[in-house]
């Protein structure tokens, strides 16, 4: 009688262990597949350069992206909302992943007002903006 309980206690004892090393197996695996990867905490920042300007003037748009990237295409926009053309950054390809900068000359005609330049930036999905007056004064 003893022989069969040591037989069944046996069997468990190496279930047991098995199933411990294939879970740790798996646990080290995936522990793995985590440590060679690094989390982009690096934001895209957007801005304009001067703040205010006069109609027909020039204004710098300096882009510093994340390593995920900007759509090159940019926008600037009127305070009603209206986006009357578009631009591209000089990026090499369709996504910024360096610092770029580009100039857009306002036009005679627009009035005073708050204005923006809006990219769409890959890593937050969603458009990111900097914002310049025009003004008279």
């Amino acid at each position: 009688m003893k022989k069969g309980v040591n037989k069944k206690l046996s069997i468990d004892n190496r279930f047991l262990i098995i199933s411990l090393l294939i879970i740790s197996i798996i646990a080290i695996a995936i522990i793995g597949s985590y440590s060679g990867r690094t989390i982009n905490t690096t934001k895209t920042s957007l801005s304009v350069s001067p703040d205010v300007i006069r109609p027909g003037e020039y204004v710098n748009i300096i882009l510093n992206p994340s390593e995920v990237g900007v759509y090159k295409q940019y926008w600037v926009c009127k305070p009603n909302g209206a986006c009357p053309g578009r631009q591209y950054m000089h990026c090499g390809s369709f996504k910024c992943q360096s610092e770029s900068t580009a100039q857009y000359k306002s036009s005679s005609s627009w009035e005073e007002g708050i204005y923006y330049v809006k990219m769409f930036d890959y890593q937050t999905k969603s458009f990111i903006k900097a914002y310049f007056t025009i003004s008279n004064e």
